[in-house]
């Protein structure tokens, strides 16, 4: 882990969903804008408690938003991480490990990441209700947080 804020999120996941992550997805730093630090996807497998993928990231957190009202006194946080909840038939392989795994769900993986840069991309605050336009066509062309 690159911090032990890193490293402590990763204990916490592992805690909730009681199971190491199946494998890890990076995105590299040349994709980036300019000054934001690399966020990594941790893919943990559908479970009996849990029947579903999640897709839970580390790194989004290093930005620190804005503050933001929202509403009675109260501020938003300023620090994210964001979760994807998949349906568990979904066929989700690590690609660098299976050169017959199925690529398409990498799609859905995307969408989290536009969702983490997006604070950053615009120098905003976003919180539980927002909904995000991400402006891509098709099925899921955006966010509801």
């Amino acid at each position: 882990m690159e911090s032990q804020r890193h490293q402590k999120l990763y204990e916490h996941y592992k805690t909730v969903f009681g199971e190491e992550p199946i494998f890890s997805l990076k995105l590299k730093k040349n994709v980036l804008p300019t000054d934001m630090k690399p966020i990594t996807t941790l893919v943990f497998k559908p479970t009996d408690e849990m029947p579903f993928w999640k897709l839970c990231t580390i790194g989004a957190s290093d930005y620190l938003m804005p503050e933001r009202e929202i509403g009675w006194g109260r501020k938003a946080n300023r620090r994210n991480e964001y979760m994807m909840l998949i349906s568990p038939d979904v066929d989700i392989r690590n690609p660098s490990d299976d050169e017959d795994a199925p690529t398409d769900w990498l799609s859905l993986n995307s969408l989290l990441w536009a969702t983490a840069e997006y604070a950053f991309n615009e120098k905003d605050n976003i919180t539980v209700s927002d909904t995000l336009d991400m402006g891509i066509d098709g099925k899921y062309c955006g966010a509801v947080l």
